[in-house]
């Protein structure tokens, strides 16, 4: 079970799973000391590297060179800061096997933490 402390100003400090995870906020606007990622960069985080797991498992299995695909995530605020919708951009070369692209998006839109996030999200293959 997570379980955080506070540990100076407006810095946070967590235990999960074991590992120690750090947020804080920024200075501009929130007093914080910007001295590690703020709570919804934390989300954003979380939802790509579940995105980018996901996809790994599916390039590992059809034995695709993992070092040429990579992951964006793009999401789109209003004027609270609230992320309305997120797009997660699945960067491929040319040479990527076109029949495996709708089985990647269906991989990759399984990922857990997308599943509990209520903002629309679209992930889109770019050939570059």
């Amino acid at each position: 079970m997570p379980k955080s402390k506070f540990t100076g100003n407006k810095k946070v400090e967590m235990e999960v799973n074991g590992f120690t995870l750090q947020a804080d906020l920024p200075k501009e606007g929130f007093g914080g000391d910007n001295s590690a990622p703020d709570p919804m960069a934390l989300l954003q985080a979380a939802l790509l590297s579940c995105a980018s797991i996901h996809a790994l498992f599916f390039i590992d299995k059809i034995n695709y060179p993992k070092e040429k695909v990579t992951l964006e995530l793009k999401p789109v605020f209003n004027e609270n800061g609230d992320i309305t919708k997120a797009s997660i951009l699945i960067y491929v070369p040319a040479d990527f096997p076109q029949d495996k692209e709708k089985l990647l998006i269906s991989i990759v839109e399984n990922c857990k933490v997308g599943t509990h996030v209520k903002f629309p999200r679209e992930i889109i293959i770019v050939r570059h």
